[in-house]
């Protein structure tokens, strides 16, 4: 990402202007979204998937349009598979975002590095341990909101 951004910032008027650079933040976005489009469309393909034909087919039965069918019977029949991939998503950007302070990303990932390079372990720490704290805490929380869009797990049953 850091040849083409650069090139952007070179050839693209107001560019620069706007944060886009070949180190930095923007880089660091640019790969850390791209990255996470593979999970998020895998689980949403698969979760749209796994819609039983006869829930499609009792829509399509009451009238429903396509648009209907889709946002009021399949996703929500999908969201504890998508909710899953986004889950997958947020805990590996959180472990990839410690990787962009190489390319001046900043973040947990700066102590992480300084820590390596003076062969500091309690520089490596304090980068890693809320690194591993915020990806756990984030999974544990994804993990209920999985379970409350589950159906059945939702009214009790």
């Amino acid at each position: 990402m850091i040849a083409p951004l650069a090139w952007i910032a070179a050839n693209v008027p107001g560019a620069r202007a706007a944060g886009v650079s070949g180190i930095g933040a923007a880089p660091a976005m640019v790969a850390l979204f791209a990255y996470s489009l593979l999970p998020i469309v895998a689980n949403t393909v698969s979760g749209l998937q796994s819609v039983p034909a006869t829930v499609k087919e009792a829509a399509r039965g009451m009238g429903m349009t396509r648009m209907q069918m889709l946002f009021q019977a399949e996703v929500p029949l999908a969201l504890p598979i998508i909710l899953t991939g986004i889950r997958v998503v947020l805990v590996q950007n959180i472990g990839l975002a410690t990787i962009a302070a190489l390319i001046g990303g900043g973040g947990f990932g700066v102590f992480v590095f300084q820590g390596i390079g003076q062969t500091a372990m309690d520089l490596v720490l304090l980068g890693a341990i809320p690194t591993v704290a915020l990806a756990f805490a984030s999974a544990v929380v994804m993990d209920a909101l999985v379970d409350l869009a589950s159906p059945g797990k939702a009214r009790g049953a």
